[in-house]
């Protein structure tokens, strides 16, 4: 929808490919990207568990 112009604002969860880009430009459009936010992953558990060791 971005790259149609019915919308100016998209998010995405990964960087624009130089291919959307393109595309974009050749239809009279610009993009601009703003990463957001990092990623990551939390581990956690409850204190009474057990952890194996190998």
């Amino acid at each position: 929808m971005t790259a149609n112009g019915e919308i100016s604002f998209s998010e995405s969860f990964r960087p624009i490919q130089q291919s959307e880009y393109n595309i974009v430009r050749s239809r009279g459009y610009n993009l601009k990207q703003v990463p957001m936010a990092l990623g990551g992953i939390a581990f956690y558990s409850h204190p009474g568990v057990r952890f194996l060791s190998y």
